[in-house]
């Protein structure tokens, strides 16, 4: 195992802890996928994209847990 396993590991783990949702949301956003082109893409509005988003952070930060994927 070398030293990038661990890390890798845990954000895998904490990207597969994601509700389908928010994960496609935080997906096409991290591709460059502005939030208005988001709500289009998925029918609806930009302040559920921006409550997606919110939730996807929360929840990746919460599955790393402290010391974030790289302690």
């Amino acid at each position: 195992m070398n030293r990038h396993d661990r890390p890798l590991a845990r954000l895998r783990r904490a990207w597969a802890s994601l509700p389908a949702e928010e994960a496609e949301v935080l997906a096409l956003h991290a591709s460059g996928v502005e939030l208005a082109a988001l709500a289009v893409e998925l029918g609806i509005d930009v302040a559920e994209v921006e409550r997606r988003l919110a939730a996807a952070l929360v929840s990746f930060d919460r599955a790393l847990g402290e010391g974030g994927a790289f302690p």
